[in-house]
Order: C-alpha cells, then structure tokens, then sequence
C-alpha cells in the first residue's frame, strides 16, 4: 500500500528525481483506478521493456515501464498532452 501513495504521490508532481517502481498490478490499478487514467499506447522495446503511455481527459499523462519479471516503473509524466494520428497509409 505504501508503493501505491508513493507512486500516486509522484505522478501528480511536476518534477521527477528517480523511478518509483511496484508490481505491475499496483501501478496500473494506481493509474486506471485512482487516477483514471487510461491506456492509450503500448510498446515493447527490443530488451523485452513494456513501455505504455496512461493518460486522462484533463490532459495528465504517465509513462510506465515494465520488465518482463512484471516490476513497473513510473518513468515521468507531465499535464500536456495532444494524440496525433498517422497519416493515411502508414502503420504503427
């Protein structure tokens, strides 16, 4: 429970020293039910990283990154942010 105030904490500040990290369950009940926030992309890097970007109607958003062992991270957020699709003909 203490992750969770932490990783809450962190994603309303503005300035991010380091990571918080907690199991995956934690950080995306924190971001989807605490937060509300929304899952609005998904990625994996080459080293297995799931990298997912959360954001919210009032324009928060947070990047989370979790490594195949299911450890998340809360790697930074801002209270900015515009979704610009792709153009015609090309894929994500």
């Amino acid at each position: 429970m203490k992750s969770l105030i932490v990783l809450a904490a962190l994603v309303a500040s503005p300035a991010m020293a380091a990571p918080v990290c907690a199991p995956y369950d934690i950080v995306r009940g924190t971001m989807t039910d605490r937060l509300a926030q929304v899952k609005i992309f998904t990625a994996e890097t080459s080293a297995g990283l799931i990298v997912e970007i959360y954001a919210d109607e009032a324009g928060r958003w947070a990047i989370v990154g979790t490594t195949p062992d299911m450890q998340s991270c809360l790697l930074d957020g801002g209270e900015y942010h515009e979704l610009t699709p792709l153009p015609v003909g090309e894929a994500g």
